[in-house]
């Protein structure tokens, strides 16, 4: 999903506000529950991975800043 230099991420920013939009309607209440609203929330269906664990990137920008 490259953009061209300069732009925002508008794309992604849609995806998700179809997603907030859903999730103020239903409950999702558990992971599996989530994934199956992200899911319904399009006709192109999004792939979804479930990430175990995310770097803190903050963190070690924090020291590297210093």
């Amino acid at each position: 999903m490259d953009s061209p230099k300069g732009h925002t991420h508008e794309d992604i920013d849609q995806r998700f506000s179809v997603i907030s939009h859903r999730l103020r309607r239903v409950y999702a209440m558990t992971l599996p529950q989530l994934r199956k609203e992200i899911e319904s929330s399009f006709h192109d269906k999004p792939h979804q991975k479930v990430l175990a664990c995310v770097r803190d990137v903050k963190s070690w920008l924090d020291t590297s800043l210093r």
